[in-house]
């Protein structure tokens, strides 16, 4: 069911953090945490911040607070910089009231990335896990957890979708027999069972899931494939 919890009573972040201080979550209402990695933000050339990432999880988080989903979301940032006061402002101000905002930066992991490394380095591809780390002090806060990387739109449409496919998924567990008869082992393959009722145990493996489909934004500078392989 759903946490009824004071926004001031989640667990600060590593690094900075604001939230709202006021808001209490009302018992029907769904709280969400969305995690956004990022692992630049950007270069002298594109200032990916202010391009892809603010836009995007703007639009987002928009999305899921307004009817007719009205989610109460609170954001996490994890980022692979070290984010400088004078660019966390404007994420701030990016976001829309009532919306709480915590930031980890400088979250790349150090280790050895091969066995021949005899000093530890940032292992980049190491930060796509850092959110563990989070969903693990968070769980007991919220409802659901929205992770992504900071271009991908996540709407309030997806994450209703899921928690209705996540139902269905458990009304057909509970209408689920708890085994099948076992099929004759002499049986060749073809003609074994591979669809049809499946038991309450393989239904809980179940788990909704997405496909990311790719946008281009200016089919000018970004084209897309034309010469396509047979």
């Amino acid at each position: 069911g759903n946490i009824s919890l004071a926004a001031s009573e989640v667990k600060d972040a590593p690094s900075r953090s604001i939230i709202n201080t006021t808001a209490t979550a009302a018992k029907s209402v769904t709280r969400v945490l969305h995690i956004v990695t990022a692992l630049t933000d950007g270069n002298r050339y594109h200032d990916r911040l202010k391009e892809i990432f603010i836009p995007v999880l703007k639009e987002s988080v928009e999305s899921m607070i307004s009817p007719p989903y009205n989610y109460q979301v609170d954001v996490y940032l994890i980022l692979g910089w070290k984010l400088i006061p004078e660019r966390q402002k404007i994420i701030e101000d990016a976001l829309p009231e009532g919306v709480g905002l915590q930031i980890w930066d400088d979250a790349i992991p150090l280790g050895y990335d091969s066995f021949k490394d005899v000093k530890i380095k940032p292992i980049t591809r190491s930060l796509a896990r850092q959110h563990r780390f989070v969903v693990k002090d968070k769980l007991m806060y919220y409802d659901l957890f929205s992770v992504f990387e900071d271009d991908m739109r996540i709407t309030g449409g997806h994450l209703s979708h899921y928690l209705e496919m996540s139902a269905e998924f458990d009304q057909l567990v509970e209408e689920a027999p708890e085994s099948l008869p076992e099929l004759e082992k002499s049986k060749p393959a073809e003609s074994q069972r591979f669809h049809g009722i499946m038991t309450k145990g393989q239904l809980k493996r179940l788990m909704p899931g997405f496909i990311r489909v790719e946008a281009l934004l200016d089919e000018n500078r970004d084209p897309s494939q034309e010469h396509l392989d047979p």
